[in-house]
């Protein structure tokens, strides 16, 4: 979600490039096939460091939501809004990864034969398992827009009943079920499902509403009570993942979401509502109008580009691939913004 135009945030655009740039890191696997020696920590710290975007995505975009909820507009009517573009997104994303080749050794052996096998054989999968379909689209990624299809269904729901106060309360039940059914499944006290719990709304819907919190009051925190709660969150999140590790043995690099999660994607959103100019003027920020570009078309240069990494040295590789992916990423979404009816897909 966007703000209107001359209205922009500049950190908001600032950290979000930062935001993208994070999942970027997660979805690359920067070391991901040293087991040994500095690159064996470094893969994990980075993996989990990045945790604080996707939070932080759904943060501010709650807080978008909130301040038209703020300005007296219908709940219905700003969902339908922000619920129809999300849709078109997600659909538009899906049909585009339903049909573009993600293997260029596959095409270049089967030429046009290959471009039609690709598609059908997604489609044959996908439909093995609908479910799946309908949470995560045809690539994996695409499952943060339906999460956040829900908080936005979910949030508008309940102003619109006039029950905006049990939102919160709602939201961190369905939040609490999530880390024990998702992280804590394997633990003592965990639910095991067959479901993951990263779809749906059960982890979206808190930080969509947290968004509507500062959308009341953007000073809920100041800057040095923000930073605070941002390193703060990074140690319970850290802390969590390394708990989990030596008591119960969970792969600290399967963690989406963690207790400590929230104070760390909240803490994220606290800096930039504290320093509103934080990033002012820079190329960074003049990127951030972008993200949901770089965020949908990424993995496009993740599945044509992976298999490289096997021609390089893995600490070279570990830094070279994500800025490949984010700059081919940024410009993709920068030349597909320039068309008017395409546009809407990425900005």
């Amino acid at each position: 979600m966007e703000a209107k135009r001359g209205a922009r945030i500049p950190s908001i655009d600032f950290v979000r490039t930062i935001a993208v740039f994070a999942v970027i890191l997660i979805h690359t696997y920067p070391f991901g096939g040293i087991e040994s020696g500095l690159g064996k920590y470094l893969k994990v710290f980075i993996n989990q460091g990045a945790r604080f975007a996707v939070p932080f995505f759904f943060i501010i975009s709650g807080f978008f939501w909130g301040r038209k909820i703020e300005a007296g507009l219908n709940s219905v009517h700003v969902f339908y809004r922000y619920g129809g573009r999300t849709v078109s997104v997600f659909i538009a994303w899906s049909i585009i990864y339903l049909v573009v080749p993600n293997n260029i050794a596959v095409l270049s052996a089967n030429g046009l034969i290959g471009l039609l096998q690709v598609p059908y054989s997604r489609l044959v999968s996908l439909m093995g398992d609908p479910l799946k379909l309908l949470f995560q689209g045809t690539k994996d990624h695409l499952w943060f827009l339906v999460s956040l299809l829900w908080a936005l269904l979910l949030s508008s729901a309940m102003v619109k009943l006039n029950r905006g106060i049990w939102l919160i309360p709602l939201a961190s039940m369905l939040y609490l079920f999530g880390v024990l059914a998702g992280s804590y499944s394997e633990t003592p006290i965990g639910i095991p499902i067959e479901f993951n719990t990263r779809n749906g709304p059960f982890f979206s819907t808190l930080f969509f509403a947290i968004g509507w919190l500062f959308s009341r009051d953007r000073r809920l925190f100041s800057m040095k009570l923000a930073i605070a709660l941002f390193l703060g969150g990074l140690v319970l999140h850290m802390g969590e993942a390394y708990f989990l590790l030596r008591l119960f043995e969970v792969n600290p690099m399967r963690h989406d979401f963690l207790f400590g999660t929230v104070a760390y994607g909240m803490g994220a959103a606290a800096i930039v509502f504290s320093v509103p100019a934080l990033g002012e003027n820079t190329f960074v920020t003049k990127w951030g109008p972008y993200t949901l570009g770089i965020y949908v078309i990424h993995f496009l240069y993740v599945d044509l580009l992976g298999s490289l990494g096997s021609l390089f040295n893995l600490y070279i590789w570990g830094i070279v691939f994500p800025l490949i992916v984010f700059l081919l990423s940024l410009a993709t979404a920068m030349f597909i913004a320039k068309f008017y009816l395409l546009r809407k897909i990425v900005i």
